[in-house]
């Protein structure tokens, strides 16, 4: 379940003129941004101050606002940091205060790896049970989480929910919620980006503006319309499939004359077997350029006519000529094509026996990352256990 949907405030800390912070006009600052309709507030974010507070302060103004938000709307709280421990520390104890979420970003000034990111954010994850929101805004933090590693995370830490995109590609943003099926809780990072972001399948922003205009950026994220008649899921699913198009292919595959390329049966079979193998249809027919229905059909031909499924039969009004064919006997075959036709059926019968081998290789290798997660899981529980008893 989504930690919130449509507008977040990425609110601001307010100050005193001798620099501490102002609890008052803090608590002034959420009642408004709750009555104008906010949807959720987001506290010791970097537009609240989080590289300049204390850890002191940072702890009080997260208790603060949970406090004074009184569980009408979430309270996320940034606890990110370039220190892995650190972030452990800040997001333990915004749980501790009641936060019900957590905004990490990626270490900055670090130029973490990508399996650096991959360890960075499991451990943190396995040390709190709060959903988590990954940050990625490279421009700040010479850091880009790829989608790759966004994909990779979402799939093996159960409470590593959400991104806030501000890279500002949307190219990048498509190809992450395709490798996530569209299940990840996408939140724009930029106002200037927000209808385009939900159209691909994001639930919201995390809005800057939206502490001067919080009415406006909840309307809009409430109002942004799909067109009359149109499915929001296959709508959204589309989108993110031509966006994977381009991003392979570039915008010339979205041209009505590259759909009507003629493939032969051997270049249907090849991308027809890799399905039967256990490759994702929507994959493979991103990577070959072809629309994911067109494959289906391929699919459905090969597994119940053959090979001759995939042969294109020729349209039209037959003439006589092949009439006439049809009337008459065929033909016996020759000693070269009966021994053709028996390699063909025997190379057939191999393929066969080969997918199968492949189907079974992948089943027990899914069973296996199963059961793997399923102890690490088991064992990230009976840690947890250990330290509640602590």
């Amino acid at each position: 379940m989504s930690i919130y949907k449509g507008s977040g405030v990425a609110i601001v800390t307010p100050m005193k003129a001798n620099e501490e912070v102002n609890y008052d006009k803090l608590e002034e600052l959420i009642e408004e941004q709750i009555s104008e309709g906010t949807d959720c507030i987001v506290i010791a974010g970097t537009t609240g101050e989080s590289s300049t507070l204390s850890m002191e302060e940072h702890h009080k103004v997260i208790c603060a606002a949970v406090e004074f938000a009184k569980h009408r709307v979430p309270v996320v709280a940034g606890t990110g940091s370039n220190s892995t421990e650190t972030a452990i520390q800040l997001t333990q104890e915004a749980e501790e205060a009641g936060a019900d979420g957590a905004l990490i970003v990626t270490p900055y000034y670090n130029k973490a790896t990508q399996k650096g990111l991959i360890g960075h954010y499991s451990k943190i994850a396995q040390e709190t049970r709060l959903p988590i929101i990954m940050y990625n805004v490279p421009g700040r933090t010479g850091c880009n989480l790829l989608p790759e590693t966004v994909a990779e995370l979402f799939r093996t830490q159960e409470n590593i929910v959400g991104l806030k995109e501000a890279t500002g590609n949307l190219a990048q943003a498509s190809k992450t919620m395709y490798l996530t099926d569209g299940k990840l809780d996408l939140y724009s990072g930029e106002d200037g980006l927000v209808v385009p972001l939900m159209s691909i399948g994001g639930i919201g922003v995390i809005s800057v503006w939206a502490n001067l205009a919080p009415a406006k950026v909840h309307n809009m994220c409430e109002s942004l319309d799909i067109p009359e008649g149109a499915n929001p899921d296959t709508l959204k699913r589309h989108i993110r499939e031509w966006s994977g198009l381009v991003d392979l292919h570039g915008p010339e595959v979205l041209k009505h004359k590259v759909f009507n390329k003629v493939w032969t049966p051997e270049e249907k079979l090849e991308l027809v077997l890799m399905v039967i193998a256990g490759i994702p249809r929507r994959k493979v027919a991103i990577e070959a350029g072809i629309s994911a229905g067109m494959l289906y059909q391929w699919v459905y031909k090969y597994k119940s006519q053959g090979y001759n499924g995939l042969v294109e039969s020729k349209k039209g009004r037959p003439t006589k000529e092949s009439r006439m064919k049809k009337s008459t006997n065929p033909l016996p075959l020759t000693e070269s094509e009966r021994e053709e036709l028996i390699r063909l059926r025997a190379e057939n019968e191999y393929i066969k026996a080969e997918n199968e081998v492949i189907k079974k290789r992948i089943a027990l290798r899914q069973e296996k990352w199963a059961a793997q997660l399923k102890a690490k899981k088991q064992q990230s529980s009976k840690n947890l256990e250990k330290k509640d008893t602590n």
